[in-house]
Formats: C-alpha cells, structure tokens, sequence
C-alpha cells in the first residue's frame, strides 16, 4: 500500500525538535513520501536532520496553524503526482509524542475496517469529530471533489478555536454529509464512556488510550494548553511510556521539560508536574487536616472562653 503524508509543524526557536524527527523516522516505515511543512522559518542547516527522512520539506510563516500547512503539503503532492497512484493519504502534525508502539499495528487494524476515513480518536466536544492531529485519508476521498474544496478553505483565523470550530469539528461532517464513512482507531466510549459525551477530551485519558494500543500521546497532558483537564495521572503515564519504549521517554522528558521552562520559567516545576495530583491531593488534604485542627483549637478555646465568662457572671450574680 502507498502512503504519503503531510506533517505538519511548529517551532518558534525555528528547529526542528528531537521528538519531530523520532516521529518521523517512525512514521518513514510505514509510508512512501513525507511533506514536511513548517509554519515558520528555521536555522541554517536545521533541515539536515530530515535528510533521507522527508521527500519535500517547507519552511515560511504563513500564520494558518495546521491547517495552512495541510493545505499547503496536500496542494504540493498533488501538483507534483504524488497523489495519483497513492492508497492513503495521511495529515499528521507535532502536537504528539510518538510512536510509543509501532504505527504498523495501527495500520494492520485500519486496513480492515471498512471506512473511507479514520483518525486516531473521536469526539463529541461541540460536534461529532474525528480530531486532527492524525487522519488517514483513502484514495476515493482524497481524490474527491468535496475532499479537494474543504481542504481548499483553510485560510487564516483569528485564532485557534476559530480553526477549531470551522475546519477540525466540521472536517468529518462535510465528508460524512458528502457521503464517506469514518471510523477511530479508538472509540470515544472505550476511553471515556458512553455517559460523558460532549463534555470530555479523550486525549486527556492518556494512560487509557496506552492501554488501547494507541501509539501517540498528546504534548498538551505534559503542560496545559488550549484547554483541557487531564483526568489521568502523568506520573503512571511516563512509568508506562519508559516500559515499553525507553529511548521515547527520555525524548519525552528531555522536551516536557523544556516545555514546562518555557511555560513557567521554573525548574521545579516539571518534577512537581511528574508528581503531579498524587503529590496534590495528599498536600491538600494535609493542608485541610491542619485547617481543621486549628478550627477545632478555635473552638475549644472559644467555649471555655464562653464557659469561663459564664461562670464569672454567675459568681458575680452570687455575690450580690
């Protein structure tokens, strides 16, 4: 089967970051072509390290987040023929650490599913969508007319939801209304649950999702950006990550960690994120136990104040 792929990415040190490569030289096993299309510019010779990786490579700031540089990498592929002869055409992006697992599985359990799109997880926040940080694309969608006129829209917005809103939420309903099937490798109920629909991310259940196969982790659960509780914990997450794919958690921590000192210019924090809401709840509930204790000596105090004053005004009473 031929693949190619657009990836899609960001970095405004203008590198080209150790995980992008590592997901990558990954994601080069199992696909044909990589356009690699950044939106911003990068050092001299940054470009070297996708040597014999990528098969075209852009990078200029054109301020239309992921969107513009799917756009920009599908419109390239097929003005060069990449796209005539290709089975699958797949839009990826670096807002995931990958691949804890190989991709092959994922594609070995794709291929039989019977669907002429699919992405990595499904949600219901404001509509039914597949979310787009990785979609996989058969030849009679991307092909198509309608597939070819979405993708042709992405234009600049006036920030991120608005990309949200108008290109990844509606992306799988102007397919599904044109006619195409879909599928997720991991289904919203496996992850979160049939009775939390439109109120969960599924990529905050990340220890889960590890547990269903799914081979990439979001970088969001490392640090909280644009939104997002994670409801599991970091600390199991990096135990998880480090036994099945060593090397990938060092990369992890080496970049939370640059993550979080950009975020926070704090050196403690990453190691109080990777301890995280066990750390928390058991400081919280040291704290509310201290509360509580001087709240009690409060009392006390209060009601042999209340005592002692009572029975000053019985003696005074007395003595009269």
């Amino acid at each position: 089967m031929k693949r190619v792929a657009v990836f899609a990415s960001y970095n405004k040190e203008g590198i080209i970051a150790t995980f992008v490569v590592h997901f990558l030289k990954e994601l080069k096993k199992e696909v044909d072509d990589i356009i690699f299309i950044a939106d911003n510019e990068i050092r001299p010779n940054e470009d070297y390290k996708l040597k014999d990786i990528v098969t075209y490579i852009q990078c200029e700031r054109h301020a239309c987040y992921d969107f513009g540089s799917y756009r920009r990498g599908y419109e390239w592929a097929a003005e060069n023929g990449l796209l005539k002869d290709a089975d699958e055409l797949i839009f990826c992006n670096d807002s995931c650490y990958g691949p804890v697992y190989p991709f092959r599985e994922v594609f070995s359990k794709m291929e039989e599913k019977n669907c002429d799109f699919w992405g990595m997880t499904e949600s219901y926040q404001m509509r039914y969508h597949l979310q787009s940080y990785f979609l996989v694309f058969r030849q009679n969608v991307f092909l198509s007319e309608p597939f070819r006129a979405f993708v042709s829209s992405f234009e600049k917005q006036e920030d991120f939801w608005e990309y949200v809103k108008k290109y990844e939420t509606m992306f799988a309903e102007h397919l599904l209304s044109s006619g195409f099937d879909c599928a997720s490798f991991c289904s919203y109920d496996s992850v979160v649950g049939s009775e939390r629909k439109e109120l969960d991310n599924p990529c905050m259940y990340p220890v889960t999702l590890l547990s269903l196969g799914m081979p990439l982790v979001k970088r969001k659960v490392f640090i909280n950006k644009h939104g997002g509780f994670l409801r599991e914990s970091q600390k199991v997450l990096m135990n998880e990550i480090k036994k099945h794919n060593p090397a990938l958690y060092d990369i992890i921590r080496d970049d939370s960690y640059e993550q979080l000192l950009d975020a926070d210019d704090n050196r403690a924090v990453f190691e109080a994120k990777l301890e995280e809401r066990e750390y928390m709840i058991d400081y919280l509930t040291k704290k509310r136990r201290k509360h509580l204790r001087v709240i009690r000596i409060l009392g006390y105090t209060l009601a042999v104040a209340v005592v002692a004053l009572g029975l000053s005004c019985l003696n005074k009473t007395l003595a009269k």
